[in-house]
């Protein structure tokens, strides 16, 4: 539909009533392999189906779950390994934590050698506390705190 001219505008025999513009229809590429295919717009165009704002949409880049770029470690074998062979440091040495393993079982060895055992004693009451802290926690709240906010002790 075509808008009357103003009331009151005169036009002469050489100028022409303003035409409405009409959109431009994308440029479409058909040397694909086939004309079965959906057609590749040209560049710049724009597809019918989604409308232009200044904008174009990006989608939301996800980095990976922790779970699967921390090692997962199991707090029920933590927990049983810090009550069974606890004064020794093994479930110190099972969560990555090589230097309080390395000192439970120091303090254990040669510290029992100078208290006669009274230091294998401590270890011992300490693993059996870590032990039940370990097993009292759920998977998920053991991995955030032990396995990566690195908590090493209690």
């Amino acid at each position: 539909p075509v808008a009357a001219p103003p009331v009151g505008a005169c036009y002469s025999y050489q100028q022409q009533p303003p035409q409405p513009q009409q959109p431009q229809q994308p440029y479409v590429d058909y040397t694909g392999s086939g004309y079965d295919q959906a057609p590749h717009a040209g560049p710049g165009a724009v597809p019918p189906q989604q409308p232009y704002y200044g904008y174009q949409y990006q989608q939301p880049y996800y980095q990976q779950p922790y779970q699967s770029m921390v090692s997962s470690k199991d707090h029920v074998a933590a927990g049983l390994l810090a009550i069974f062979l606890g004064q020794l440091g093994i479930h110190k040495f099972y969560l990555g934590y090589n230097t309080a393993g390395f000192i439970m079982l120091a303090v254990t060895i040669i510290g029992s050698i100078f208290t006669f055992g009274l230091a294998a004693g401590v270890m011992w009451v300490i693993a059996i506390i870590e032990g039940i802290l370990y097993l009292t926690k759920s998977q998920s709240e053991f991995e955030q705190t032990y396995v990566i906010n690195k908590r090493e002790w209690f």
